[in-house]
């Protein structure tokens, strides 16, 4: 399912893109559906002097207006 999702997402904009993708992960997080993912594994770094929880972060500005915060949460953000 995730390469013919891929290849329509990468059809549009990337700003339309960006939307539509969280706005799937908005209303998946109200249908509960996050819950029936994988729970993220802790594997601590160090980088810079700089202790992390995970490798894996997410970019500035992604959601400038925390309109996604509790979507990004259920997801170990």
């Amino acid at each position: 399912m995730y390469p013919l999702i891929r290849k329509c997402l990468f059809l549009l904009n990337p700003e339309r893109a960006q939307f539509v993708a969280l706005s799937a992960l908005r209303w998946a997080h109200r249908l509960h559906l996050t819950r029936c993912l994988p729970q993220a594994v802790s594997t601590p770094c160090t980088w810079m002097g700089l202790s992390f929880e995970n490798p894996v972060g997410l970019a500035a500005g992604l959601d400038d207006n925390a309109e996604y915060i509790d979507a990004l949460g259920a997801l170990g953000f």
